[in-house]
């Protein structure tokens, strides 16, 4: 139940089932299953917002994993770590749990999560401003991504690619294409991640009506889960976009200021920080 309610996009209730699922596990000593649904119920909650708990279990189901040798279980603990600490602009912890991920990837010959964990590592280049190699990374994990497929990660990848290419034709193909695939039907997090993305893509290119639709769709993803970080990260591009544009209207400092209390209570420490900027250029 659980998957099922992963694939569709209903996170939090996928969340609850999770959890459930971990408490009975745990309570009869199915170990095994235990240790393959915990690093799950990090992903979740990290959707739901609550990414600081997220990251406590991911570091749990690891050292679980690693415990009984489940190197499945391991990789996606592995994963939901390194986004926790990405979030964090954390650089040196996410780092390790990438070069770990990727060491599994090709321990377990899990092809299809490569280049997903590719795109970790281009994410990491371009918070640090290494913009050729940010790229050169992308394109190599959307070229595996192509030979593995692109249903499990295409758009992903696609929206990663987006971010750090300063190609504005290379951008524009990779939200096209991206939004094809989703149009097609997809895997629920790809509708999640690229508009996370596209999002920051977008504003970074200065282009704000973009990032403001990539906002509005984004916010209409299952709005009645109460995911706490796709709706701050929708409300955050829409406010950015505003400030883009030049909108000086008195109700975006609230507005900002609530976002950086609820970024700060999700560990969204760069996120707040485009905040916080924005709201310097407000009070200019």
């Amino acid at each position: 139940m659980a998957d099922a309610e992963y694939l569709r996009g209903r996170y939090r209730t996928a969340s609850d089932r999770f959890a459930e699922c971990v408490a009975i596990s745990r309570e009869h000593g199915f170990g095994r299953i235990h240790v393959a649904n915990l690093p799950m119920l990090a992903f979740t909650l990290k959707w739901c917002g609550e990414v600081g708990r997220a990251l406590d279990i991911g570091l749990e189901a690891i050292e679980l994993a690693q415990r009984v040798g489940h190197g499945r279980g391991e990789l996606i603990g592995r994963n939901a770590a390194f986004e926790c600490y990405r979030f964090q602009g954390q650089i040196g912890p996410a780092r390790e749990h990438a070069e770990r991920g990727l060491a599994l990837v090709h321990q377990l010959g899990a092809e299809r999560f490569e280049p997903m964990i590719l795109l970790y590592f281009a994410e990491l280049e371009h918070i640090q401003g290494n913009q050729a190699a940010a790229l050169a990374t992308a394109r190599k994990a959307l070229e595996g991504c192509r030979n593995t497929g692109m249903a499990f990660v295409g758009p992903k990848i696609l929206g990663g690619l987006a971010l750090v290419t300063n190609e504005k034709t290379e951008r524009h193909e990779a939200c096209a294409e991206a939004e094809g695939l989703l149009a097609e039907g997809s895997v629920s997090h790809n509708y999640t991640y690229f508009r996370l993305f596209a999002i920051d893509a977008c504003l970074q290119a200065g282009e704000y009506d973009e990032a403001e639709r990539h906002a509005d769709v984004l916010a209409t993803f299952y709005p009645r889960e109460k995911l706490g970080l796709v709706e701050f990260a929708a409300d955050r591009g829409r406010v950015l976009a505003r400030v883009g544009r030049g909108d000086k209207s008195t109700e975006l400092i609230p507005e900002i200021d609530r976002l950086i209390g609820v970024g700060e209570q999700m560990l969204q420490t760069l996120k707040v920080a485009d905040l916080h900027q924005a709201r310097s250029v407000l009070l200019a």
